[in-house]
């Protein structure tokens, strides 16, 4: 290991690996899960997060009859390397659409939200070509009037509030 600030060892590779193997938690000093604060010109935006938030609403509302449920793609991030390598392990996809909404008669249609400018990235582009290729519908949402229009082409059980 290589000794890294404050004479503290940071963990190898192949040492997080092993920790992973065993089920263990590998928990590094507080000096090294702190950093430095970022500078910012104010807090942070979340557009993306935004606009789930009100799709997972404006569903319950108006589409109680089915059943959405998020992708935790992102949740696990702010965890650390070790947490995100743990996810990856136990089934966590890359790629994976945000919302997956489960409709009567057994279909799935999944759900990727993204902002104004928010982009596809190639991850992304392949699970959703998988998951088409395989009979699901999956859209790109970027507002309440796209999900309007999905639930729409896609017959979803809705009662539209005025």
């Amino acid at each position: 290991m290589k000794r890294r600030g404050f004479g503290t060892p940071k963990p190898t590779q192949a040492q997080l690996l092993a920790a992973m193997a065993i089920g263990g938690e590998m928990v590094r000093p507080p000096q090294f899960m702190s950093r430095k604060p970022r500078q910012s010109s104010g807090p942070r935006q979340q557009p993306e997060a935004k606009i789930q938030r009100a799709i997972v609403k404006y569903l319950a509302v108006c589409c109680p009859q089915i059943l959405v449920a998020s992708s935790l793609n992102g949740a696990h991030l702010k965890r650390g390397a070790l947490a995100m390598m743990n996810a990856k392990t136990q089934g966590n996809l890359s790629g994976d659409p945000d919302l997956r909404l489960s409709l009567p008669g057994g279909r799935t249609v999944f759900l990727e939200v993204k902002s104004d400018k928010g982009r596809v990235s190639e991850a992304q582009m392949y699970v959703h070509n998988k998951l088409r290729a395989l009979g699901f519908g999956v859209y790109v949402v970027r507002s309440i009037d796209d999900l309007r229009k999905i639930i729409k082409a896609e017959n979803i059980p809705c009662i539209e509030s005025s």
